[in-house]
């Protein structure tokens, strides 16, 4: 199998090796992704939200040995990890929290007393699969959970592909979504490079 080895954009070291993934592991986890976002899709707004609230809890705790990772792969100094990776996501985070029933809640919209006098109308709003999520290496952890925050609130399952430059992120963004308990498969990644 083939292989991408990151190295660090701090200093160079080597942060370790990575199969890329192939043509059919990407059609098996699509069709994977699939079924984890019918069953995700069950769920209310409210529990899904119930799930992903503990993201914030694990991001503060984590927050020195996230800021330190993402220094290694980007080379950012830990005060722009911390101000421009790790805070957006709380903010998001925070905010879907509190504002995300509301905003994907069922809505009546008017209908035309003329033409359909006695009609009624509303407009639901429901997942619609499978996300793909591709990220630059600039800012990895940011520009990938924000995106597929919204996804998850939104009821839909995840398969992203961060930067080749920034592949122990997506090691981190996996574990932190182990780590919400989340059902099997509703967020996967993929390795390789702009090809793959």
């Amino acid at each position: 199998m083939a292989q991408l080895q990151a190295f660090s954009a701090f200093d160079r070291s080597p942060l370790g090796h990575y199969e890329i993934t192939s043509p059919e592991q990407i059609l098996q986890s699509l069709q994977d992704s699939r079924l984890a976002a019918r069953q995700w899709q069950q769920l209310s707004v409210k529990q899904r939200l119930k799930k992903l609230a503990k993201l914030n809890q694990l991001l503060i705790e984590q927050a020195d040995s996230i800021c330190q990772l993402l220094t290694h792969c980007s080379g950012k100094v830990a005060t722009e990890a911390l101000l421009a990776e790790l805070i957006p996501v709380l903010d998001l985070n925070r905010y879907y929290q509190q504002h995300a029933p509301a905003i994907l809640k069922n809505r009546p919209i008017a209908c035309s007393p003329f033409t359909h006098p006695f009609a009624t109308a509303e407009i639901s709003r429901q997942g619609h699969g499978v996300v793909a999520i591709i990220t630059p290496w600039n800012y990895p952890l940011q520009l990938t959970l924000s995106p597929l925050l919204t996804a998850l609130v939104a009821g839909n399952s995840v398969i992203f592909k961060v930067s080749e430059l920034s592949l122990p992120v997506a090691d981190l963004i996996l574990a932190l979504c182990q780590q919400l308990e989340l059902p099997k498969d509703l967020v996967q990644a993929v390795i390789g490079d702009g090809e793959t």
